[in-house]
């Protein structure tokens, strides 16, 4: 459960993060500036959004619906992102008004690839529902017929049920169109129709863009299609035969066979480049596109067709539309272009859409206060053991209160971390200068105070103990030092701190002079004296006090060049007579004094 709680939070600060992307990309739209918005920097391909997005309040419902968070191996997939997407659509639309258009692909999308509606089919009542509330709804199509009963036999199921429906009116009755071809035939639903559909005149309901589209460019267009798809059946040795239309050409497969997806593709992609490259083709839009099983050119795309049917029911805003379809692949793809005219849902089989209606109808007849709380969607599972109906507003409040604190909390802790790396970078350089300056000597300051700081938590946590007997213990060296030999001259063996057992607290510092030793000569033969528990170690001395003897500009003391000395290596006056070392640093520096360094500020 804390597993799945933490992924879920995770993914919902994810979604949010992307819906003010989102917006941020809306009010860049509106307002057109000359510099791109954030997330078409991040996407150099992303489109335009008619609606917001609420990614947050989608993810939630479809992790209630799928348990998105719960999975432990499996991560967020393309159906998940795809359906929550889908989810985000609905709840815009719903609560920027209810849609006035719902267009639908027909194959794959209402039914199976080259099957019919029939009256079993669920959807057919959502689609009566929609009449019913006043929706126009449209079947836009790349399937192209110049006769109605052709349209009958695939849409059958629904057009019956339409026609025995008491509760419709004929106005609402009227409000379902067919527009076949892409973007080439328009029928409408009528009563008087032997088929249930009249055909509109082309003249009535074309756009003013594609009144420009002469005959003559449409029929050089089919030709060099024609050419083409001639072209790819005899490379890639395809068993089929040509379809020559009005407005369309393609090829399908014999009867019996079936073409492999790849050569489907190859052949959309060729086709599509060779139209591309053409004068023709950057006359006249068409569409080339992969049907399952076979490979058309239509004359326009449905951008066109859902257009149209905008301007048919008297200019609905995209905004107020929704597309539902199966093909938004961006290659071969005829849904795809249906995103320039409105908004979209992207589902993968005809059983996907009756689940989006089921959806958008349980949307809508829900109360307002679930749908938006903070601009939040309440979750419809509720904790184990609760009854049902007993989550208040109260602790949805507060949870969304909670979560918008964890993503601040969250960013401000990024903030500090990051200044803190800078800042300890910073130190490093300084270190860096100051050690070049002083022969390399300087050690940094980081690791002796990490050292120290050690030190102290371990003399905090171990107990009192008695000294041992330092000239039987063995020898011992500070943590992140080079080994020494214990029989140097420059460590003598019975100056050696003892090495302390586990756990025991250290007792005498290796780079700490001995307080009461003389400063004049003879060897430090004593043991240094173990500081009291609790006490910050006294030597080295900070690198402000180094810099500080550095920034005089002349180094003109024995003493002060002893100090120096004993920061840079600690152990470099052990066991020495500490008297004929000064005579000899001061005869070499007082002839040459330190000079402060330009590097060190």
């Amino acid at each position: 459960m804390a597993m799945a709680k933490t992924a879920h939070q995770r993914y919902a600060e994810i979604m949010l993060d992307v819906e003010g992307l989102i917006k941020d990309h809306i009010a860049w739209q509106r307002n057109d500036p000359g510099s791109p918005s954030k997330l078409k920097l991040l996407v150099p391909s992303i489109g335009n959004f008619f609606t917001p997005l609420p990614l947050h309040d989608a993810f939630v419902y479809q992790d209630g619906q799928r348990h998105i968070s719960s999975r432990r191996f499996v991560p967020p997939s393309f159906n998940d992102v795809r359906l929550i997407l889908n989810t985000a659509q609905v709840l815009s639309l719903v609560r920027h008004g209810p849609a006035e258009l719902i267009t639908f692909d027909g194959d794959v999308t209402l039914y199976d690839d080259g099957d019919s509606l029939v009256p079993e089919n669920p959807v057919v009542s959502n689609i009566l529902r929609l009449l019913e509330s006043g929706v126009h709804v449209g079947i836009v199509t790349a399937a192209g017929y110049t006769k109605a009963s052709k349209y009958y036999d695939r849409l059958y199921g629904l057009l019956d049920a339409i026609t025995e429906a008491e509760d419709l009116s004929a106005a609402k009755k009227a409000n379902l169109v067919v527009m076949g071809g892409e973007a080439n035939y328009l029928y409408r639903f009528s009563m008087q129709a032997k088929y249930c559909l009249d055909m509109i005149p082309r003249q009535e309901w074309i756009l003013d863009e594609m009144r420009s589209w002469s005959q003559k460019d449409i029929d050089a267009l089919l030709s060099l299609a024609e050419r083409a798809l001639r072209q790819c059946m005899k490379t890639l040795d395809l068993d089929g035969q040509m379809i020559l239309k009005e407005r369309s050409v393609g090829i399908i497969p014999a009867p019996g066979k079936k073409f492999a997806r790849e050569q489907l593709e190859e052949t959309v992609l060729v086709t599509q480049r060779t139209l591309d490259m053409s004068s023709v083709g950057r006359k006249v839009p068409f569409c080339a596109f992969n049907g399952g099983n076979d490979v058309f050119v239509d004359i326009g795309d449905k951008s066109w067709g859902v257009l149209a049917c905008q301007r048919f029911f008297g200019g609905i805003a995209g905004s107020k539309s929704l597309h539902i379809g199966d093909q938004f692949l961006s290659a071969g793809a005829n849904d795809f272009k249906a995103r320039l005219a409105c908004t979209t849902a992207w589902i993968a089989s005809p059983e996907e859409p009756i689940h989006l209606l089921n959806e958008m109808n349980e949307l809508s007849n829900s109360d307002a206060s679930s749908l938006q709380l903070n601009g939040g969607l309440v979750q419809k599972t509720r904790k184990p053991g609760r009854p049902k109906g007993s989550t208040s507003n109260a602790t949805i409040v507060q949870k969304n209160e909670d979560d918008n604190e964890r993503a601040t909390r969250r960013q401000s802790n990024i903030k500090t971390r990051f200044a803190a790396e800078d800042d300890m970078q910073d130190l490093r350089n300084d270190n860096a200068v100051r050690s070049k300056h002083l022969g390399g000597k300087l050690k940094s300051t980081t690791k002796q105070d990490d050292a120290t700081s050690i030190d102290e938590d371990e003399d905090a946590d171990a107990d009192k103990d008695e000294p041992e007997d330092e000239a039987t213990s063995p020898p011992s060296r500070k943590r992140g030092r080079p080994k020494t030999d214990s029989t140097s001259d420059t460590i003598p063996a019975q100056a050696t701190p003892a090495k302390r057992g586990p756990g025991r607290p250290r007792k005498t510092p290796i780079s700490a002079k001995n307080p009461t030793a003389s400063s004049g000569a003879g060897k430090n033969t004593a043991t240094p004296a173990s500081r009291p528990r609790g006490r910050p170690r006294k030597y080295p001395l900070p690198v402000a006090d180094v810099s500080a003897v550095a920034d005089e500009g002349d180094v003109s003391s024995a003493d002060e060049l002893s100090d120096v000395k004993d920061v840079a290596s600690p152990s470099w006056y052990n066991g020495k007579d500490k008297g004929q070392l000064n005579e000899g640093l001061v005869s070499k520096y007082k002839a040459s004094p330190l000079k402060k360094s330009k590097s060190v500020e």
